[in-house]
């Protein structure tokens, strides 16, 4: 699943919301297409981990960074 969310619209769009609830829900593998000033990549990892995933950076050009969340396995 890869969601973009560089055009987020209202307050349940922002991507920081949005991420987590994807972690909270516990989606196996999903990329997300976002701002690195927004989501900074080791706030990323930082999340991620705590909730027992992996991130990987895909993809960077100039503020844009397609972000790779794989759960961890055996978690």
């Amino acid at each position: 699943m890869e969601i973009d969310l560089t055009k987020s619209a209202s307050c349940s769009d922002n991507p920081v919301s949005r991420i987590l609830s994807l972690l909270n829900e516990g989606v196996e593998d999903f990329t997300v297409i976002v701002r690195a000033d927004v989501v900074p990549f080791d706030f990323a990892k930082l999340v991620a981990g705590k909730k027992g995933y992996e991130v990987e950076k895909l993809e960077e050009k100039e503020v844009i960074v397609k972000l790779r969340f794989r759960k961890k396995q055996g978690v």
